[in-house]
């Protein structure tokens, strides 16, 4: 019928029928492809992060705490639900709302909920959510929705052969009593090695004992803490910097002819003989206290200064840094240990640099990243690239030291989130190497350098080492496993320890932890109080000195305010001000079992005196508008000195000197 209105009639007819047939196949061929596209995927925003402290570089209009993965058929299946099934499903089953997804080729397919990656257990019963007390049936999540079942979804779980925990030791040196408190805990949350980083804490010898802290550990300490994680069954490796970050010796006029650059003690210059010679005296110290180990770290990250030298900058810089490598791996080889090295210096390198120098036989590859999205900053040509030159690698995270140079507590939830997509990583880039995966670090790092003031210290970072180890011990986080991070942390036996944590709510442990007992417990306590009091102290100077108008700067440098105002505004100073005491005093007694006399009096003058300094500064401008009884007659007469601003005003403060406005 349509054929013979097409055909017949007049042309003008004939035309407006063709015209009236592809309009309705353009129509309906536009309807398939927006039906389609709900099948896509949406390609989510990355974030570019800094791999330390993960800082945000948006590369994109939204805002992610990281990137996450989930299947095609399940993103379909979400994509097709209305919001009111989407908020059933989230009730029924305890998820978080599902985010953007991207499914990412010739990669294991990974459920995330709120950007975190599900595991589970080979042989279960039960699957668990890591951020959820929630258990779910043996098939995996199957919600019903209006009859139909949300997929299965099942990744295999990844649990790395050697679970590290690193110690950052340097210049804030545990008392030995107190890490083998800590070495038993780790122990029974399934911790298999200790990664020590002694820095100047270690007790050099020689023409090296200059370079050691003057409150280094004694020889005999040293072999009181390997003796103890030995009896925990901990095996230990220890690491020794042999490149970059060798401030404790180049900051020395004793050895610094040994820098890279004459400004600088962040590196050796690696093109002079006595530059090898230096480096190999302090593995050796190193390795005659350490002969049980079987493999030593030689760190060699972040390099900042190299081929700047006059002898370097004529040479390739990777041909330096590999050669340097190599002649340094060779060493410990011939000492009978294995030889590991961080990766970033090598990740922009080629294959065929890294394949010719043969430091794929020599070293074993420790690929470090401690913000959420791995992949941002280790991308699969990464892999590929490490997995043809190395037979294995070693995986770092973090459980403190990452997000801040100052900060005083863990964010718990991002470490964890870390730790969870390493997992990911692992159980799938392990594949690509012959040998697969050696293990994975959990680094705590306590300065970001040798001249950095201290992050976050041990005691306060014991509840987020507990969590990220359980996580990385079981591949999961469920209610029993929460129930032992409990016991093992000295919990009281409560309700409250009945429960799954909430780290939206309590990011930080603080309040679910409030009951517990374990090795630095009051100290970790005191810390929140002193985020809340840091707070206060910042939010009371801020609202004197800035927000309101009668202690500004300008109102001190003519001593020119209301009394009564001065004393409302610094209502709550002095209360401040003992509370602060208090809380100093707190510290001092906490800190007493853990730390030497020397890294208290740090700590308090790093967080405790600044709030101290802030609020005297306070006290004495009260005390200085409140000392006049009569005020001056305005205009006053500027005393700032604007030519040190490169700002000529003589002209316009030009004004007759008289006695009764000049402010003396």
């Amino acid at each position: 019928m349509i054929f013979k209105r097409i055909t017949g009639g007049s042309p003008l007819r004939r035309l407006r029928c063709k015209q009236l047939v592809l309009t309705v196949f353009t129509v309906l061929a536009l309807l398939i492809m927006l039906s389609y596209k709900s099948y896509i995927p949406v390609k989510p925003n990355y974030l570019s992060r800094n791999l330390k402290n993960g800082d945000d570089i948006l590369n994109g209009s939204e805002r992610r705490n990281n990137v996450a993965f989930i299947p095609n058929d399940l993103h379909k299946q979400q994509a097709d639900m209305e919001s009111g099934q989407i908020q059933e499903m989230i009730a029924e089953n305890g998820i978080v709302e599902l985010e953007a997804t991207e499914e990412i080729p010739n990669r294991s397919k990974t459920a995330y909920y709120n950007g975190v990656p599900v595991y589970y257990p080979e042989e279960t019963d039960t699957k668990v959510n890591v951020f959820s007390e929630r258990k779910m049936t043996q098939n995996g999540f199957r919600a019903s929705i209006n009859g139909a079942n949300i997929p299965e979804i099942r990744a295999a779980p990844f649990i790395p052969e050697k679970r590290v925990v690193h110690f950052d030791l340097k210049g804030a040196p545990p008392k030995v009593s107190y890490l083998e408190q800590v070495f038993q805990i780790i122990s029974k949350l399934g911790a298999t090695h200790v990664l020590l980083e002694y820095e100047d804490m270690f007790p050099y010898a020689n023409d090296l004992s200059i370079i050691k802290a003057k409150n280094a550990y004694s020889l005999n300490e040293i072999k009181s803490m390997l003796s103890a994680a030995g009896s925990y069954n901990l095996e230990v490796i220890p690491l020794v910097q042999t490149f970059g970050h060798l401030e404790l010796a180049l900051k020395l006029k004793e050895f610094s002819h040994l820098r890279e650059v004459d400004e600088s003690p962040q590196a050796i210059c690696p093109s002079k003989n006595s530059s090898l010679d230096f480096v190999t005296d302090l593995i050796e110290q190193i390795i005659a206290v350490h002969q049980s180990s079987k493999f030593i770290h030689i760190g060699c990250d972040e390099v900042f200064y190299l081929g700047e030298c006059n002898i370097c900058k004529t040479k390739n810089r990777n041909s330096l840094f590999l050669q340097h490598i190599v002649k340094i791996a060779q060493f410990v080889r011939n000492k009978g240990f294995i030889p590991i090295v961080w990766h970033d210096m090598m990740i922009h390198m080629t294959f065929s640099e890294l394949k010719r120098s043969g430091i794929g036989n020599l070293v074993e590859p420790m690929i470090w990243v401690y913000a959420e999205d791995i992949y941002r900053f280790v991308p699969e040509t990464e892999w590929k690239k490490f997995s043809d030159v190395f037979s294995t690698f070693w995986s770092a995270s973090a459980y403190k030291g990452a997000f801040g140079e100052t900060l005083i507590l863990p964010e718990v939830k991002r470490h964890i989130d870390n730790n969870a997509n390493w997992l990911a990583v692992m159980r799938s880039e392990g594949t690509r190497f012959k040998n697969g995966v050696r293990g994975l670090v959990l680094t705590g790092w306590q300065r970001y350098d040798h001249f950095a003031v201290l992050c976050e210290l041990l005691p306060g970072s014991l509840p987020s080492l507990a969590m990220t180890l359980s996580l990385v011990s079981n591949a999961r986080i469920d209610l029993p496993i929460a129930k032992k991070v409990y016991q093992v942390l000295e919990c009281i036996n409560s309700p409250k320890y009945e429960s799954f944590f909430d780290l939206t709510y309590d990011p930080k442990l603080v309040d679910k932890l409030a009951y517990c007992f374990f090795p630095g417990a009051s100290f970790f306590k005191a810390l929140y109080r002193l985020e809340k009091l840091q707070n206060e102290v910042d939010k009371t100077w801020k609202a004197a000195t800035y927000e309101r108008g009668w202690m500004t700067d300008y109102n001190l440098r003519y001593n020119f305010s209301e009394p009564s105002r001065v004393d409302e505004i610094t209502s709550e100073l002095n209360s401040l001000i003992s509370s602060v005491t208090v809380l100093a005093k707190n510290f001092i007694e906490a800190m007493d079992d853990i730390f030497d006399v020397y890294t208290v009096q740090e700590w308090l003058e790093q967080k405790i005196l600044p709030l101290f300094e802030l609020l005297g500064k306070l006290k004495s401008r009260k005390k200085s508008l409140k000392s006049h009884k009569a005020w001056k007659v305005r205009p006053f007469t500027s005393i700032v000195d604007w030519k040190k601003y490169d700002l000529n005003l003589e002209i316009l403060f030009k004004v007759e000197k008289r006695s009764d406005y000049l402010v003396t």
